[in-house]
């Protein structure tokens, strides 16, 4: 029976859920202590009239008992309406709150809801229970409708009214929320729908198995939420849709098998979230979107179909950030007009960071510029004319794994992209150039694997290999001048004679360091000789080297690449290596102060450079029949062997000559004992640099 106030009957208790539509008393959303907008209430009492004779209201009357001449949809726009009558600032406020409330056919089409006040209108745990029809609906106040439930209704009137519709509705004020909301498995369309300034929050909203489109739906307020929410098997489409300058967020949203389309989306200056979002079996596209100057996040997502981000506009200080996504489809980004600033003509350079790390692509991932990348375009820079895409922003590809391999071919990196510890295997970075706009390079290539890559012809001058895998990786042509390669892996890689591994003489990290001033002196004049000295970033005889130095790690590369070097036939640079590593080896005994050792090592390179040069040990000879050939004469050790005469300068040096060489024509001869001894030691040197000449000849001619 109704009250004797005519008051509806209804009551809602947090304690008993199954009174207001919910399973878990946890859900009770009035409950100020939990959830934003409640109203400290565990118990709510129905402020609105029962209808005649009954002891509820239109709104909490079961659809099936409904009188026939009784419209819900109707009586709930002249109850807000009427609202405006009521002076009683309580009851205001009260009678626009349908909490509980379960409608049948629900038809606010065209209507204007409009109060006067700023109280929201609370649909909290509300059912539909035969879907909504409010298109073209303008609400002048906020609407909370909170884990209300919206059914597709009974066979019989699904073509009536099967689906949730609020096509160009207009939500001019404050908060819009359906937070925890349940969507039935028909068609939810909010497309061409007007949000203002507050909060539009769909946060763990479920859709069901139906459409569901909010194209060309505006978002004019600094928060749009639908973190947590689950869509089922339909489209999801936001095609068109304008976002204000807030944040936007679908952290930990589920999509399922439909496409999820943004085409043309505009999202303003905010950030963009789609953090541990997963993404079913249909395409997420973001084809010609325009994003803001906010952080573009898909850290910790699942994206198991093909990603494409085709023609997508960027703002130049917008960052996307990809980190841990595990990508099992095709992703394709492609980046056309506007994504660059405003008088750049050049269309394939994308100008903002990009952040992989973590990511996992199972196929492919490409880029492409805003043209076909097989046709080069004309370019202010003339130096880019090679490249069919420049990131000149930041990039990490860090732990990034590309189960396919990836092209990246043509294509130019900062000078301080991150490949560290990624799966590259079978990567094609041919003409890449990793050193940005200078001609060195700071990337990180550290841990990376790097099986079967494709390096031919790219510019990776100082950038870090240390323990890479680069098995069998191609590096003709490549240049790797000052690169970091301590703990490489280069098993079965393929280089050539024009793969370069030195700087140039003349390159200002070659100048000697801090070594005393003849030491510097010389190793000058030997650079204005041989403009490839061999030379890796951490040997100390050099600068350049960023304070990595260390004679462990120089030896390590040099004997690498020298064992590389053999491996490809190209006696040459295994000759350099050697001579690096037998040198670096040399400053190691005399740093760890063993002195026998540093002789043994010394007087090799002093005579023969390590056996790898005939000239030094020619010059060393040349030396000694000069240097004994002027001892004779000064000291008067040589005379004429018939008259006894002593001999001239000339004579001293052609007699040193012939005992250096044991020939001994025996037109000359010592003239006392110390010339014997002399002679003597002289002959034997001679014998011993003559064999050291022949093992060099030997060696030079076995390679």
């Amino acid at each position: 029976m109704a009250d004797p106030e005519g008051t509806c009957d209804y009551v809602a208790r947090k304690e008993d859920p199954s009174n207001w539509h919910g399973d878990d008393p946890d859900d009770w959303l009035l409950d100020n202590h939990q959830h934003r907008r409640g109203l400290e209430q565990e118990v709510w009492e129905c402020p609105h009239e029962s209808l005649d004779g009954e002891e509820y209201c239109a709104f909490h009357t079961s659809p099936e008992d409904m009188p026939d001449d009784v419209d819900e949809g109707e009586r709930f726009v002249e109850v807000v309406n009427e609202v405006s009558a009521v002076d009683n600032e309580e009851a205001a406020r009260r009678h626009k709150e349908f909490v509980g409330a379960t409608f049948g056919a629900f038809d606010i089409e065209n209507e204007t809801l409009d109060a006067g006040d700023e109280h929201p209108i609370r649909l909290d745990h509300a059912t539909f229970a035969h879907g909504l029809n409010a298109e073209n609906a303008v609400f002048e106040h906020d609407v909370l409708a909170r884990q209300a439930r919206f059914e597709t209704g009974e066979e019989e009137v699904i073509a009536e009214l099967g689906w949730i519709s609020f096509r160009h509705a207009e939500f001019r004020e404050g908060t819009v929320s359906f937070w925890g909301a349940e969507f039935g498995e028909g068609t939810v369309s909010f497309a061409d729908s007007e949000f203002g300034e507050g909060e539009v929050s769909f946060w763990g909203a479920e859709f069901g198995r139906g459409k569901v489109s909010f194209s060309d739906a505006t978002f004019g307020g600094s928060n749009v939420v639908f973190s947590r929410a689950a869509f089922g098997e339909g489209r999801v489409s936001f095609n068109s849709a304008e976002f204000g300058g807030g944040r936007i967020t679908f952290n930990n949203a589920e999509f399922g098998e439909g496409v999820v389309s943004f085409v043309g989306s505009e999202f303003g200056e905010g950030r963009v979230l789609f953090d541990s979002a997963t993404f079913g079996e249909g395409m997420v596209l973001f084809d010609t979107a325009a994003f803001g100057e906010g952080r573009i996040s898909f850290e910790g997502a699942t994206v198991a179909a093909p990603l494409s981000f085709l023609n997508t506009r960027f703002d130049v200080a917008s960052s996307v950030v990809l980190t841990d996504v595990n990508f099992r489809d095709d992703v394709a980004f492609g980046f056309g007009i506007g994504a660059v600033p405003a008088g750049n003509a050049d269309k394939n350079v994308y100008e903002h960071s990009l952040d992989f790390s973590g990511a996992t692509f199972r196929r492919a991932l490409e880029f492409r510029g805003g043209v076909d990348s097989t046709t080069r375009i004309e370019q202010s820079d003339q130096e880019e004319q090679q490249f069919d895409f420049v990131f000149a922003g930041d990039v990490d590809f860090s732990d990034v794994t590309f189960q396919d391999g990836i092209d990246f071919s043509n294509t130019r990196f900062p000078s301080d992209a991150k490949f560290t510890d990624a799966t590259l295997e079978g990567a094609d970075f041919e003409h890449a150039d990793v050193t940005g706009t200078e001609n060195i390079s700071t990337a990180s290539f550290d841990g990376t694997n790097l099986t079967g890559a494709n390096f031919s012809r790219a510019e990776l001058a100082g950038a870090s290999f240390e323990r890479a895998r680069l098995n069998r990786a191609e590096l003709l042509w490549a240049n790797l001048a000052g690169a970091k390669l301590y703990g490489a892996l280069l098993g079965d890689a393929r280089i050539n004679r024009e793969t370069d591994f030195w700087l140039d003489g003349d390159d200002n990290r070659r100048d000697p360091d801090g070594s005393p001033v003849p030491v510097r002196v010389l190793r000058r004049v030997k650079m204005a000789f041989r403009d490839q000295e061999p030379y890796c970033s951490y040997d100390p005889r050099y600068r350049g080297s960023d304070g990595s130095v260390s004679l462990e790690k120089a030896g390590e590369v040099y004997g690498t690449l020298e064992n590389l070097a053999r491996n490809n036939s190209l006696p040459g640079l295994a000759s350099e290596c050697f001579l690096g590593r037998k040198d670096v080896q040399l400053r190691k005994y005399w740093r760890d102060g063993e002195t026998m050792m540093t002789v043994r090592s010394f007087v090799p390179t002093l005579v023969a450079r390590y056996g790898e040069s005939p000239a030094r040990v020619l010059g060393t000879g040349a030396v000694t029949v000069l240097a004994f050939g002027l001892v004779y004469y000064a000291f008067g050790l040589v005379e004429h062997a018939n008259s006894g005469y002593e001999a001239t300068l000339f004579e001293s040096l052609y007699f040193s000559g012939l005992t250096f060489t044991t020939l001994g024509y025996g037109d000359f001869a010592p003239v006392n004992q110390w010339g014997q001894v002399l002679a003597v030691f002289e002959t034997s040197i001679g014998v011993v640099l003559l064999a050291i000449l022949v093992f060099v000849f030997g060696r030079r001619a076995t390679r």
